[in-house]
């Protein structure tokens, strides 16, 4: 049967077009999935990823990840092309204005996060994927049996596993059956296994709109400590204007450390402490105790109310045929022996490395990409600079450093509330998590400043003494704004 089956792939754009629609579920099942939406996908030789899920997770933690996951790297690529784009055309007069420059920095990496795949699809560079809904029909029973046996062959037509990782994944009946299909589809051969904690990509996303937030509040902090007081009083329109300023940098810290902060600490709390339990769900694995969405339901099609097959049944059909031996042991319990072995080594790195809660690769994308916008007032200031020589070059260095430190923080700052986490999860056995998050908002302030502060003091510092009255310091002259 399994040499029978047609190997079926879907872009990954279609997965993700109306922000993971086919990840929308009722009443946590997948029988809503039409023979329309099975058209969607295309018979392949190859799948580059077999994505893994779980249908009690929300389809926002799921969309995030891949997301996340697939489109972080071109973000980081597109906002630094456009920003060193903008950055030039400022120099020759096409675009004057400072903030109009920084609004196309990251509408660039909005717009990237959010399209990247669409937008390689345009070029016929879809990224194939396995979706469970989309490549196996749910319209016809039959059909939807066979692709069901022949799931090991779609397995082994895939470059790499990719597991959206929650503390529900484990215990579904069919992501077990999926990672015992592609143990028997490697033969011999280790396969990659990408595993992505779903709600990791929330974490990402909401420190990088606060780092956003905290650069525009910045910037319009210096904006209104540098006008012209007299000016400001002369004139109703300027005076207006710094009202608004002000009102705006009040609205902002305010979301900042009531909701955006918060949030980021109390969903990576979680984060920490389900991994944390990974090794403890493993060490009591069995597959007899799986949930399985037919038998909750027993056996009666939600809508329709007419009979469903097993799957259960047909999933133990399908482990005593690849598991069986001739030892005493049930094949269930060899299954399980062989899960909590495989599983426990792929997964080993997770729990074991504190680096891997936030994928370092994702923490550079984030940090980079989110100063980038900036690198637009950087590049006039370089280029239109009188200096010459080792002056020169002393001005163009404290513009590295001045816009790395940015970059820098935020890298720090990032890999600083991991620890935390890891910290208070231990400690937290007696404590609420929200009470927890209340603690360390303060600190990670704290922290903030501490990181911030000193490079900046220092920095104006040297500026005393030193004539730099042929440089424009970016952000400050009229004639970039």
């Amino acid at each position: 049967m399994e040499g029978k089956t047609e190997i079926r792939a879907v872009p990954l754009s279609v997965c993700l077009s109306g922000f993971g629609r086919h990840f929308r579920t009722a009443n946590g099942n997948m029988y809503s999935a039409s023979k329309d939406d099975f058209q969607l996908s295309r018979s392949t030789e190859r799948i580059q990823d077999f994505i893994s899920h779980d249908w009690q997770t929300s389809r926002l933690d799921k969309v995030l990840s891949l997301l996340v996951a697939f489109n972080f790297r071109a973000v980081f690529i597109a906002t630094t092309f456009v920003s060193g784009l903008a950055g030039v055309a400022r120099v020759y007069g096409l675009l004057i204005n400072h903030w109009t420059s920084i609004f196309l920095g990251y509408a660039t990496f909005v717009l990237t996060l959010c399209f990247w795949q669409q937008i390689r699809g345009l070029f016929g560079k879809s990224r194939l994927v396995f979706l469970d809904c989309l490549c196996i029909p749910q319209h016809d029973e039959a059909l939807k049996r066979q692709g069901i046996l022949g799931l090991a062959a779609f397995l082994q037509s895939s470059e790499r596993l990719t597991i959206l990782w929650s503390q529900h994944w484990i215990s579904r009946l069919w992501c077990v059956f999926e990672l015992a299909a592609f143990l028997r589809a490697e033969q011999g051969v280790r396969k990659p296994v990408h595993l992505v904690p779903v709600k990791t990509a929330k974490v990402v996303v909401l420190q990088c709109l606060c780092w956003m937030l905290l650069s525009v509040s910045y910037e319009l902090i210096k904006e209104v400590t540098q006008a012209d007081v007299h000016t400001s009083v002369e004139s109703d329109e300027d005076a207006t204007l710094v009202l608004l300023q002000l009102a705006l940098l009040l609205i902002i810290f305010t979301g900042i450390v009531l909701f955006i902060l918060p949030a980021m600490i109390y969903i990576g709390l979680g984060i920490t402490h389900e991994i944390s339990e990974l090794n403890a769900q493993l060490a009591r694995f069995r597959v007899q105790d799986v949930q399985c969405f037919c038998c909750s339901i027993n056996h009666r099609h939600p809508s329709t109310q007419a009979t469903v097959p097993c799957d259960r049944e047909l999933v133990h059909r399908m482990l005593r045929q690849w598991f069986s031996s001739s030892t005493t042991n049930s094949y269930l319990d060899t299954f399980n022996g062989v899960f909590q072995e495989e599983l426990s080594s792929r997964l080993n790195h997770l729990v074991g490395d504190i680096n891997n809660i936030l994928p370092v690769g994702w923490v550079l994308n984030a940090a980079f990409a989110c100063n980038m916008p900036w690198l637009t007032d950087f590049i006039p200031w370089w280029v239109n600079s009188e200096l010459t020589g080792s002056a020169w070059w002393l001005w163009f260095l404290r513009g590295v450093m001045l816009w790395t430190h940015n970059t820098l923080v935020l890298t720090a700052m990032m890999r600083i509330c991991v620890y935390l986490w890891v910290l208070f999860a231990a400690g937290r056995a007696h404590k609420s998590r929200l009470v927890v998050t209340l603690v360390q908002v303060p600190l990670m302030l704290v922290i903030a400043i501490i990181l911030w502060l000193p490079f900046r003091i220092l920095y104006v510092m040297t500026d005393e003494g030193i004539s730099w009255s042929q440089c424009h310091m970016p952000c400050r002259c009229a004639e970039y704004r």
